[in-house]
């Protein structure tokens, strides 16, 4: 999968070139013409068609609209299946939108981070943090999500929780549709329309506390934690389990060579190239794991770095 990841200055100021207006990495036209008109079995055979070819499509790390999309895919393939009542597929879905925005958010943070580091105007420095406050926000509503999505996986949709969530779920997607629009098969957030509804969006979580204890079930179904490597120059790491599907990565390098991180299976097969950058550099990738098994890390660096990976969570985890 080709996937550019840029040195700090060069991020900072691909984010600030003159933005054309983007065509999608995928095209599920069909799928939303089929949920728009209430087909939510073929939106969702489209959605989920949509999904597994992003996975594998060209696509560039660097330009915050690819995460937007795949956060429109994810959510709209949530929402097909809530109305499906298929609760593990809920949660499945929601999870991707929580990795979705994990990887936003670091983007943004890198982003930021390089227009500081580079000296960038502050007016233009000011753009990247507005655009960093932003993906927070889309950060905070796809939790809420996902805690409606929780709450229905943990009771099935069954007794006062579950009626009580596929209440509070299809408020929030009646606010989702206030703030949030799409354009070239992304979401594009309005700010101030959600400064408006904010009140609206604190009493779907009150509500939802008043069903389940949320902070539970995040820690319940928390899923893997991060992995994290660090060390100087060129190494290699111990294994480490990877299980199978989408796998968010992040890395930073404080040398002026060459810094080259691969994925390797336990035979010491590339799987994935990490990062292939020069000098200092901080970013970050997402990509598919096929096979759930053992990996190691090989680095070749000639300064300090740092590794986190996100491993996928497993489908149906309770």
């Amino acid at each position: 999968m080709r996937n550019i990841t840029l040195p700090l200055v060069l991020l900072a100021l691909a984010c600030l070139a003159p933005v054309a207006a983007a065509a999608s990495v995928v095209d599920a036209g069909a799928a939303e013409q089929a949920f728009q008109r209430g087909d939510y079995k073929a939106a969702r055979q489209g959605f989920e068609t949509a999904i597994d070819q992003f996975r594998t499509a060209p696509k560039d790390s660097a330009d915050y609209r690819v995460y937007r999309e795949a956060a429109y895919l994810w959510d709209r393939l949530a929402d097909c299946a809530f109305t499906q009542r298929d609760w593990d597929k809920l949660k499945l879905c929601a999870d991707g939108l929580l990795m979705v925005s994990v990887a936003e958010r670091n983007l943004c943070e890198s982003q930021l981070a390089g227009a500081l580091q580079s000296g960038i105007a502050y007016a233009s420095a000011r753009y990247l943090a507005l655009r960093l406050d932003e993906s927070v926000r889309l950060a905070s509503m796809f939790q809420l999500k996902r805690s409606a999505a929780l709450v229905l996986f943990d009771a099935k949709g069954k007794g006062s929780a579950g009626e009580g969530a596929i209440v509070q779920y299809q408020a929030l997607s009646a606010l989702w549709r206030d703030v949030l629009s799409t354009e070239d098969g992304a979401y594009v957030l309005d700010v101030n329309a959600l400064n408006a509804k904010l009140s609206d969006f604190d009493s779907v979580y009150a509500s939802l506390s008043k069903l389940a204890d949320l902070e539970a079930l995040w820690e319940k179904y928390a899923g893997p934690a991060n992995l994290h490597f660090s060390g100087t120059g060129s190494q290699h790491t111990q294994q480490f389990h990877l299980g199978s599907g989408l796998v968010q990565a992040s890395y930073s390098h404080s040398g002026k060579a060459n810094f080259i991180v691969s994925l390797l299976d336990s035979q010491g097969k590339l799987v994935e190239i990490i990062a292939n950058e020069i000098g200092g550099v901080q970013g970050s990738k997402a990509f598919g794991v096929d096979a759930a098994g053992q990996y190691i890390l090989s680095v070749d660096a000639d300064g300090a770095w740092t590794v986190a990976l996100t491993p996928p969570a497993p489908e149906g985890q309770n």
